[in-house]
């Protein structure tokens, strides 16, 4: 199994993602398709799962990490070093947030509510600051 957080659309054959005992090409091809709808060099957890077999293979693309979606929301490149206020955000971001992480299969069963305050601690330990409006 090879986990990796892949940008957008840059599946390459010969890349450190690049798989020896299955059809690269083609995992390339269907990665590339299925983030082709995302802004480039934005980081897709992906996890593959060859079958040495039959050198076929399954993958899973998931959403962004938070925090790719938080720095995004804030406007700032890197998280605080230090506790440092860098940004903020407003709960109408965090909320869109949440319903785009809902999508994830792995995190369907949990509820809005929870999904939110998980993003404000995520937040909060980038040092950006959630505010109401």
């Amino acid at each position: 199994m090879l986990r990796a957080a892949c940008p957008t659309c840059c599946f390459a054959i010969d890349s450190p993602h690049g798989l020896r005992q299955v059809a690269a090409r083609v995992a390339g091809c269907q990665f590339n398709d299925r983030t082709k709808t995302l802004l480039p060099e934005t980081p897709v957890p992906t996890i593959v799962t060859p079958n040495p077999k039959d050198r076929s293979f399954t993958f899973v693309t998931k959403t962004p990490p938070v925090s790719y979606f938080l720095k995004k929301a804030a406007g700032v490149q890197l998280g605080s070093k230090g506790g440092e206020k860098i940004g903020s955000v407003t709960l109408a971001q965090v909320y869109e947030i949440a319903k785009v992480k809902k999508s994830d299969p792995s995190l369907a069963h949990i509820p809005l509510e929870n999904l939110c305050k998980s993003i404000i601690g995520s937040a909060r330990s980038m040092g950006i600051t959630v505010v109401a409006e």
